[in-house]
């Protein structure tokens, strides 16, 4: 706004506009009171400058510099008496009259949070018409473009200029008005959308530029005496009053609006979710850099495309165009919902959808965009990943799901276990736990069988399922494979591309190293868990355990068994490669199998000394102890581990019967219970020891003794441990005399101390005795 002492008198004026008056003062007056209003806004402008770093302060202080320089200058004119010298004060007024306008604009635009407006290039091109104002000031005896004419005049003891305007002072004019009526309009809009939050400081900055502005246009267009007297550096005292009230009561820079806005708009830049705003007519008017990069588009390629185009087949159904009139109903996000290709609704109708880009889940929440009248403007997409919770909430159905079908495989254990109580057969073990397992309802079919029968040389199927069940396809071969020095049992699938591999999950029935077959599931769903799995590994262990206890008991029991005798030379095999090492003759005078440990064989030699024998046993990796020793030959106590052959025969259910070694040749008597037990131990010594072969095989109608002592009188009253530790201290010549062995070598070669061994052995000789008193008794 253009405010100085020139603006001309309208004389003779057109009907309206009269004449203003003003009241005869000292003239110290007026220059005391503009005085105190330049020292306010003076005040105010270093007030500003000293917090520059708040939005708008800068151009604040700006604004109150020019205010200032106004009200100084023409306080100092009004009592320049040298009328040579008034026209100077004129001509410095205009530098902060012309600039105060663009001053205040973009102190607004600032404060207001529309700082990016404030450009350089902006500031110049604003700053132009003012520039070119005061050029015309300056030059204004020169030309005739801004006043025709400017003369001082003195009444009251007042100076004032007294100017005709020029054709080019009434649009600038116009553009200074303009300046200042777009500042005020965004400190009243602020006022109206804030919530009240700044409505008290945006009100009394308005207020106080306003005043000025009506005490501007009095002077110009009303005729004043004295002429050309100026009002508005009288109103800068209200614009100092309400600038003292912003500051000390509405914090002026301390509660800045420029925050509310910046901040709402960085946020959603910022914003990790999508958001993408759309008009009433589907037109994308605003996306996020996190939504550009979601749906792959530049923002400002898309901005005005129709939404659908960004989200493919999914068709965002947000309501009808326009809301019925009168009938009280509001946009709301019940209005929003979501239709796939297929017409079909996608999510709960409540503005949720979901979208997949670039591998992940967006969830699609969408928001109605109303005015104060609730009237629909338009709608707020946002697109939040909720891939992690997808999954998260997939894998816990998945764990749920899971943990049932365990539970119920547990159940279906418990049945098992009961099942296998009474078993008295391998065909009713088998039948026992594929039924068990069919009746769960997880598996479609289960199904036992021997080796030879998954291999495909047997048809010994037996299976169990709610409809006929189908024989598998034999897919499996079931053996022994080495892993890292050690054997275990492998799985090896051998069927063609036809054969329905994934239906089935086979687990193998093993117990030790004794390999009698394998279980088969087929999963009436998905495939099973590797915990499932698991489960029914542990399954065919303990149908393995029950097989093997089967067995010995058949074995015990029965009058006839299969006699085998092999001869081996293999390296492995300890007792042939030790008798070649130390020229002599081994045989075996007792074994003392053991449930968690290397079991414990007692070794005659003939032929050599015993300290020979044992440097060569350590030479192939076998601890020996010497427990009797002569001039050529004694006694040695061989802890055997499973991979030997002596060992392996220890593992399984056969009952080894003799074995002896010389000149790196030993042989093996081996009793078994059937000829399928032959099998399965062939197969697996002929996979260990290569160099071992099966020299005679025979039936037997008696059992001969095994060398693995037996306390069959006294099962029920020893421990298995118990057992085993009497046996060794027997084997080992603990209770000759003069004892051959002391507890302590005993102990030693059970891992125990000695005082644990006594332990076994004092329990294990009082419940002999005690069978064998009673029995005296009751026979006395």
């Amino acid at each position: 706004m253009v405010m100085h002492d020139s603006y001309p008198t309208v004389r003779g004026g057109s009907p309206g506009v009269g004449q203003s008056m003003i009241p005869t003062f000292d003239p110290r007056l007026h220059v005391a009171f503009l005085g105190g209003s330049a020292v306010l806004t003076g005040y105010f402008a270093v007030y500003a400058i000293r917090n520059r770093d708040s939005p708008g302060a800068t151009w604040l202080a700006a604004t109150l510099a020019a205010t200032t320089l106004w009200t100084a200058t023409y306080a100092a004119g009004l009592v320049t008496h040298d009328l040579s010298i008034r026209p100077l004060w004129e001509y410095v007024q205009w530098i902060g009259s012309a600039f105060l306008p663009v001053c205040f604009l973009l102190f607004a635009l600032e404060y207001t949070g529309h700082d990016r407006v404030v450009t350089r290039r902006n500031v110049a091109l604003l700053s132009a018409v003012p520039a070119l104002a005061v050029v015309l000031v300056w030059t204004s005896e020169f030309h005739g473009l801004l006043w025709l004419s400017n003369e001082p005049v003195v009444s009251g003891g007042l100076v004032t200029m007294d100017a005709e305007f020029g054709p080019l002072f009434w649009p600038i004019l116009l553009y200074l008005y303009a300046l200042v009526l777009v500042g005020g309009v965004l400190l009243l809009r602020l006022a109206v959308l804030s919530d009240y939050l700044y409505t008290d400081q945006s009100i009394l900055l308005f207020v106080g530029l306003a005043v000025p502005l009506v005490g501007n246009v009095a002077a110009i267009f009303f005729e004043t005496s004295p002429p050309g007297f100026d009002f508005t550096p009288y109103g800068f005292v209200v614009w100092g009053l309400a600038l003292t009230a912003t500051v000390y009561r509405n914090r002026l820079f301390r509660l800045v609006p420029a925050t509310r806005r910046l901040g709402r708009s960085t946020a959603i830049q910022q914003l990790e979710d999508g958001v993408v705003i759309v008009d009433d007519e589907r037109r994308i008017v605003y996306l996020n850099e996190a939504a550009a990069s979601i749906l792959d588009c530049s923002p400002a390629a898309v901005v005005g495309d129709d939404v659908d185009s960004l989200l493919g087949d999914l068709a965002l159904e947000l309501g009808p165009d326009t809301l019925a009139e009168g009938d009280g109903a509001t946009a709301t996000d019940s209005d929003v919902a979501a239709v796939g290709a297929e017409g079909s609704v996608v999510g709960d109708g409540k503005g949720i959808a979901e979208v997949e880009r670039g591998g992940h889940c967006y969830e699609v929440r969408a928001s109605t965009i109303t005015d104060r009248r609730d009237r629909r403007l338009g709608h707020t997409l946002v697109l939040h990943d909720v891939t992690a919770r997808n999954r998260r909430e997939q894998r816990l159905a998945s764990q749920r799901d899971e943990l049932e079908r365990l539970n119920e495989l547990n159940s279906a254990i418990r049945g098992v276990n009961q099942a296998l109580v009474s078993a008295t057969s391998e065909g009713e073990v088998h039948r026992a736990v594929c039924e068990s397992l069919a009746d769960t309802g997880l598996y479609a079919a289960a199904c036992g069988a021997d080796v030879q029968t998954w291999n495909g040389d047997a048809d010994r199927w037996i299976c169990a399922a709610d409809d006929d069940p189908t024989e598998p396809t034999p897919l499996t071969t079931v053996s022994l494979s080495p892993d890292d020095g050690e054997e275990r049992v492998a799985l090896t699938t051998d069927a063609g591309p036809e054969a329905d591999v994934a239906a089935w999950t086979v687990v193998p029935i093993v117990y030790g190293r004794t390999v009698y077959g394998a279980l088969g599931v087929q999963s009436a769903g998905e495939g099973v868990s590797e915990r499932e799995r698991e489960i029914l590994v542990e399954v065919g262990e303990l149908v393995g355990h029950a097989l093997e206890a089967i067995e010995n008991e058949q074995l015990l029991s029965t009058e006839s068994v299969v006699e085998i005798e092999l001869e081996s030379e293999d390296e492995n095999a300890v007792l042939a490669a030790a008798s070649a090492d130390a020229g002599c003759r081994l045989t075996l005078d007792g074994l003392v199998p053991s449930v968690d440990d290397d079991a414990l064989a007692f070794v005659g030699v003939e032929g050599a000394p015993v300290e020979r024998v044992r440097e060569a046993l350590a030479d192939r990796g076998v601890d020996a102890r010497t427990v009797r020793e002569g001039d050529d030959g004694g006694l040695l106590e061989l802890t055997l581990p499973e991979r030997t052959l002596l060992g392996t025969l220890d593992s399984t259910s056969a009952s080894v019967t003799s074995a002896s070694a010389e000149s790196g040749a030993a042989t093996y008597k081996v009793e078994l219970l059937s000829n399928a037990g032959v099998r399965r131990l062939l197969d697996r010594v002929e996979a260990a020891f290569p160099d071992t072969a099966l020299e005679a095989k025979r039936e037997r109608t008696q059992p001969a003794e095994s060398l693995v002592g037996s306390l069959a009188e006294h099962d029920d009253q020893l421990t298995d441990r118990q057992q085993e530790a009497l046996e060794a201290a027997y084997r080992a010549g603990y209770f000759a005399w003069p004892r051959e062995s002391t507890a302590e070598e005993i102990a030693e070669s059970f891992g125990v101390s000695p005082a644990t061994l006594h332990g076994h052995l004092r329990k294990a000789e009082q419940s002999v005795f005690d069978q064998l008193f009673e029995d005296d008794d009751e026979r006395g």
